[in-house]
């Protein structure tokens, strides 16, 4: 098995709007791969014995497929290799997880924005009643209608299709959103992912969060899952890890990682559509967005969204004040802003003194001591921390597919021994459990969210 990452490129700001965390290239545009002949996922995902594999015989099944293990426990397994395909239709990704050491469910992307960029109303509806008839006549049902979300204020539709065979479940997820042309000043819609997932038949349908799900979320639960170590650590433990691959999803599969930590089945995908999430020039999610679409899914989930700490516009503003303070002071340029329009911030922040910047950040005194504390407090309640960052002014241990600009990621533990704190970002093997000193992470940060039971 193989990992790898695009690469990554700017995202803008738009001055007192909004603030996008990430930005990477879409698959579709770094031109296409020579081609390969297709190869079926069928042979491996229909066979009789597939329920029963366990993670070493799976990996022995799919050689030659691409599929890479998202983090050191096998929990899941990935792939995006650009010849996959299910029953002749193209697979833009698969997500194999694992549950007590077997296979417990596949979900095969035949669409999505985050990885293809937007496509025609009625290409979508094709892809979907293309996806439909093929499932029916593997499963030989007919498909019930469980749609269970529609958002008619925020012009968001998703419809749910569940086929039950005799020994196997499917579940078709589609999703649209109408948007604003800019251009036209027209309505379109904008197709957001058709997603199949698949599940042995238990004889219970699963439609939404799981029935167990919400107890994970419970006060002994929680203090279960928190580790202490004799070298002073204290973090979460069975955090489960997502990798966006090369979408710019970063707040919304921090968010999938911490509904699945609490037991409620929730995709990037369905999230991204919730925060508006754009792959229109920019990719990323606005703060504002992201803050409203993460309450809403908190909500949802009987759960509570915490502003432990939050950066906008006027944040930003100050920050380049401080920094221009200190810029002053040790003779260095100092950064001017318009005073409108769109700023790239990501320009802004690379033509900045890294020295001069860390200085400028550090002096929290107070400040600092208090993110610490908050950090402490939530990772003793069991609750993992949101952690909005700006990349590129220290240096991290581990090589990033992202070099600089706005970053989501997720703390998950500290050391007040070390006073380091330990976080993961949601880029699959090799990010599950990482460490920094508390000065550059308070340094790097712009917001903390938590959510609680």
């Amino acid at each position: 098995m193989n990992v790898g990452h695009g690469n990554s490129r700017c995202a803008h700001w738009v001055f007192v709007i909004i603030f996008i965390w990430l930005s990477f290239n879409q698959a579709c545009a770094a031109g296409e791969a020579p081609v390969e002949a297709k190869r079926g996922l069928e042979g491996v995902i229909l066979a009789p014995d597939f329920w029963e594999l366990n993670p070493d015989a799976f990996a022995r099944k799919v050689s030659g497929l691409q599929f890479y293990w998202v983090s050191k426990d096998k929990a899941s397994a990935r792939s995006q290799a650009r010849f996959l395909t299910f029953q002749n239709q193209s697979v833009v990704e698969v997500i194999v997880r694992f549950s007590s050491n077997t296979v417990s469910e596949v979900m095969l992307s035949f669409f999505n924005r985050g990885d293809m960029g937007e496509i025609s109303e009625d290409d979508f509806r094709k892809k979907v009643v293309a996806v439909t008839n093929m499932i029916g006549e593997i499963s030989g049902v007919t498909g019930k209608d469980v749609t269970r979300r529609e958002d008619t204020v925020s012009e968001r539709k998703a419809q749910t299709m569940v086929w039950i065979a005799s020994n196997t479940e499917f579940r078709l997820e589609s999703a649209s959103s109408r948007v604003k042309d800019r251009a036209t000043n027209s309505r379109l819609i904008l197709p957001e992912f058709a997603n199949l997932f698949i599940r042995a038949n238990t004889g219970q349908i699963f439609v939404g969060a799981s029935p167990e799900g919400k107890a994970q979320a419970g006060f002994i639960a929680l203090r279960q899952k928190i580790k202490r170590t004799p070298t002073g650590d204290v973090y979460l433990d069975q955090v489960p890890m997502v990798d966006q691959g090369q979408k710019g999803y970063c707040a919304v599969a921090t968010a999938e990682r911490v509904m699945r930590y609490y037991g409620l089945d929730m995709n990037q995908h369905e999230i991204a559509q919730k925060a508006h999430t754009s792959t229109r020039g920019a990719m990323g999610t606005d703060s504002k967005s992201l803050l409203t679409a993460l309450k809403a899914i908190a909500n949802s989930a009987d759960l509570q969204l915490k502003v432990v700490d939050k950066f906008d516009a006027d944040d930003f503003k100050k920050q380049i004040q401080h920094y221009n303070r200190e810029a002053k002071r040790n003779r260095v340029a100092e950064i001017g802003l318009p005073q409108s329009g769109v700023i790239d911030v990501v320009k802004i922040y690379g033509q900045m003194d890294k020295r001069i910047y860390l200085q400028s950040r550090a002096k929290g005194g107070n400040t600092q001591m208090r993110f610490f504390g908050n950090i402490q407090d939530k990772i003793n309640s069991g609750y993992p921390v949101f952690w909005g960052v700006t990349l590129g002014f220290v240096e991290e241990t581990i090589k990033l597919p992202q070099k600089i600009g706005g970053h989501m990621r997720l703390i998950i533990g500290y050391n007040d021994k070390s006073k380091e704190i330990i976080y993961t970002d949601s880029w699959g093997p090799g990010h599950e459990m990482k460490r920094m000193s508390q000065q550059d992470a308070f340094t790097i940060t712009t917001c903390l969210y938590s959510m609680e039971p």
